[in-house]
Order: C-alpha cells, then sequence, then structure tokens
C-alpha cells in the first residue's frame, strides 16, 4: 500500500503563489492610479482625476473609495447622474459610508429630487449624528420642499453642534420668518449680521436678503423706522426686492 502524501502539494502552492502576487500586484496598480487620482482632483484636474479613478476600477473594483472619488470627480464635472450612479455602487460595497449617502444626497438636491435628498441625508445622519453640516443641509432642503418646523428643528440641531457658524442662524431665521415668528427671526438673522466677521463684503447678496428679512419682521412689528433702515439696507447691498417695499412704507 503507498504511504498517504501528508506534505503540501508544490505545484498548488505554486499556483496559489502566482496568484496572490498577481492579485497583489493588481491593488498596487490600482492604488497608484487612485493616489494620481486624487491628486489631479486636488489641483481641479477633473478630466484627469476621471481617466485615473476609471483605471483604479478597472484594477480594483470592489474598493468603493474609487467610486466614491470618481462620484466626487462626476459632480464637479457636473455630471451629476453619473455622480449618483457611483455614490450608489460604493454605497452597496460599503453601506456604513455616511459620505457616500451624504453626497449622493447633495447631488440628488441639485436635481430637485428633494425627498431623495431627505433620505440619504438621514441615512448619513444615522451612521454619524455628530455632523452639524448633515442637519444644516437637511434642513435646507426640508424648507425646499416646506416642511418649515423640520428645517427649524435641523439647524436648531446643527446650532447645538456647531454654535459658531452664523449661516445656521441665518438659515434659521429665514424658516421662523416663513413660520411667522418675528421675534425668533429676528434674533438669528441679528446674530448672522453682527457676526465679527464681514460678510456683506464677502457675501453682500446674502446680506442684503438678511437685512430684508429683518426689516419685513420689523414692519410687521410696528418698528417702521428700524425696518426702513434695514430695507434701504439691503438695497445698498443689491437686494433689488428692498425697493418695492421703500417705495411702498418708507416714503
Amino acid at each position: 500500500m503507498a504511504k498517504r502524501n501528508s506534505s503540501p502539494n508544490r505545484g498548488s502552492f505554486i499556483i496559489l503563489f502566482i496568484i496572490g502576487v498577481f492579485h497583489f500586484s493588481l491593488a498596487q496598480t490600482a492604488e497608484e492610479h487612485f493616489k494620481k487620482g486624487l491628486e489631479a482632483a486636488e489641483y481641479e484636474y477633473y478630466e484627469d482625476a476621471l481617466k485615473e479613478f476609471d483605471k483604479a476600477i478597472q484594477f480594483d473594483p470592489n474598493n468603493h473609495k474609487h467610486y466614491y472619488n470618481r462620484g466626487l470627480t462626476k459632480y464637479h464635472l457636473e455630471n451629476y447622474k453619473g455622480a449618483i450612479s457611483d455614490y450608489s455602487k460604493a454605497i452597496e460595497i460599503n453601506p456604513d459610508d455616511y459620505w457616500c449617502f451624504f453626497n449622493r444626497g447633495f447631488t440628488k438636491k441639485i436635481l430637485k429630487d428633494y425627498k431623495g435628498a431627505i433620505t440619504d441625508y438621514s441615512k448619513a445622519i444615522s451612521l454619524t449624528r455628530l455632523n452639524p453640516s448633515f442637519y444644516f443641509e437637511r434642513g435646507q432642503t426640508k424648507a425646499k420642499i416646506l416642511d418649515l418646523e423640520g428645517a427649524v428643528a435641523d439647524f436648531t440641531k446643527a446650532i447645538e453642534l456647531d454654535t459658531k457658524n452664523d449661516w445656521y442662524y441665518f438659515e434659521r431665521g429665514l424658516a421662523k420668518y416663513k413660520l411667522k415668528d418675528c421675534y425668533g427671526s429676528i434674533e438669528d438673522i441679528s446674530v448672522f449680521l453682527e457676526t465679527p466677521l464681514d460678510l456683506c463684503g464677502i457675501y453682500p447678496e446674502d446680506c442684503g436678503k438678511a437685512h430684508f428679512y429683518r426689516g419685513l419682521c420689523k414692519l410687521k412689528l410696528k418698528e417702521k423706522r428700524n425696518a426702513c433702515a434695514d430695507l434701504s439696507r439691503a438695497g445698498e447691498l443689491g437686494y433689488k426686492r428692498a425697493y418695492g417695499e421703500i417705495k411702498k412704507y418708507c416714503q
């Protein structure tokens, strides 16, 4: 009877070794293209970045970061549907990456798929509840579909997580105006306008909008003099809607 051979099969070992080296080589090549893609994207060479991410996916189609970053690149190239497709593939591979959900939601908002965006933002929030920008973006999107109370709740949560971001107060103030909460609106918009930063110099249109809505609230509260001062400032900043209200109430 032949003795049973309990030693490893040398031929199988060599084949497995070659396969292992092959896969390692593919992964290494994918990583090289991925890094080149990141570098090109950093300098805003998005067409070049896209080509590199395409190659990275070709060599390693199971890495969700490759699809995610290609999605970001397509977003910058304004290929929004292509970006959503790549984010979706990244989520399919790794459903725990909240940035994939957030950016897919952000892109859906651009395409006016507001309900789809809110669903994605909510999923991102469920995966990490500590990012104020997630609540802020969801709040802005809720405001688009006139879920104003939901928007205020999200802006409030964003403020709880980051009290120093003046834009959160600005958007909450606008939502409160639409909810006819003029005292709350004036308080929030004033935080935005009274920041030490020169927001009116950097963002005159938004600053003009803030003065305009604060002025409207003050009109509702019978504070005509202060209201007209805000409306006048809004006009100076280029917010043209102010002139109609000035003509109506301040002359």
